[in-house]
């Protein structure tokens, strides 16, 4: 990835992103995969939601994605040939901050009592969760993110607005077209003074990647190439969702090679997480973790993980 090679002095100061082992990153708006990745997201990173069985949890992903662009002014482009961009937007999370009782109630290990044997009963619990629990801003689910805040960054749409078709032909050349403006492009790749020019950061969302939805369907890797190529010295990075179970397994294994960062969001029947004593709504596979200054990529607690999806949170727990 061109951006571990970049000088400090060549990174622009932008809202969002911290440096890390000399390369920038981003956070994708839920502290537990942020920890998974070692921190957060590197910039020109494709990261990958593979949600199977079901159609609930990679939405809830992208909003976050998207909400923590929008909290730090980050330019959005949403595409998606299934459901209208502007639903997509309107309905991203609102970040709200919390008092220190209802961060110590969202740091208790259970919801509900239960009776243990009272040699246990002084036994320190254990906090199976990856989120951030010392945070005291958190995006509520249950809350919509105000119009004002959306207006305060620039939003791109695909299809344009009265088009009912997409295209991956389509979409490349309105990314490419976003991504060769200025304020995109990495400060070792612009030639003259661009000093004048404010650095931002991109945030891209391509929803049912790999999907018969998009007219040219054939053409998943070659736009997925073209836009990975892109990103390399861009200050930008994109986020696709995709349900592999409709897709051939050797182009999910082509498109798994192409991410940089991938999750496999599996969903269970109520009844098989009982059968571990817990509540959980899937397992949280690991396809790939970020690997950008090293050989080899964070290594986590653990890689035997689960999911929840609360009313105002989606949580990534550790499977005791």
């Amino acid at each position: 990835m061109t951006t571990s090679s970049m000088n400090l002095n060549e990174k622009a100061r932008i809202s969002g992103t911290t440096v890390r082992l000399r390369y920038l990153e981003t956070s994708v708006g839920n502290s537990a995969i942020d920890r998974l990745m070692g921190g957060g997201l590197p910039i020109s990173s494709v990261y990958l939601i593979d949600e199977r069985n079901s159609r609930n949890y990679s939405s809830i992903l992208a909003k976050y994605f998207l909400a923590e662009g929008v909290s730090h002014g980050h330019n959005l482009f949403v595409a998606s040939p299934s459901t209208d961009p502007s639903d997509v937007v309107s309905k991203l999370p609102e970040k709200i901050e919390e008092t220190s009782r209802e961060i110590a109630e969202r740091s208790t290990l259970v919801d509900e009592p239960i009776k243990i044997a009272w040699r246990y009963a002084n036994v320190p619990k254990v906090n199976s969760s990856l989120a951030n629990r010392r945070s005291k801003t958190q995006f509520d689910l249950t809350k919509t993110m105000n119009i004002s805040s959306l207006k305060s960054c620039n939003i791109s749409k695909y299809p344009l607005e009265g088009s009912s078709r997409a295209s991956y032909s389509e979409l490349w050349i309105e990314l490419r077209r976003v991504l060769s403006l200025q304020k995109y492009c990495s400060l070792h790749s612009t030639t003259g003074d661009s000093s004048s020019v404010d650095r931002s950061l991109l945030r891209i969302f391509v929803q049912d990647f790999g999907s018969p939805l998009w007219e040219d369907s054939h053409l998943a890797l070659k736009f997925l190439a073209h836009i990975k190529a892109a990103l390399n010295d861009r200050y930008a990075v994109l986020m696709l969702s995709m349900n592999s179970t409709a897709v051939d397994p050797h182009l999910k294994e082509r498109i798994y090679s192409y991410c940089d960062v991938g999750f496999i969001l599996e969903a269970v029947e109520d009844g098989l997480a009982s059968m571990f004593g817990d509540h959980f709504d899937g397992y949280f596979r690991i396809i790939k973790l970020p690997s950008v200054s090293s050989l080899g990529p964070h290594c986590p607690e653990s890689s035997d993980l689960t999911f929840e999806s609360h009313r105002r949170r989606f949580d990534v727990k550790i499977l005791h």
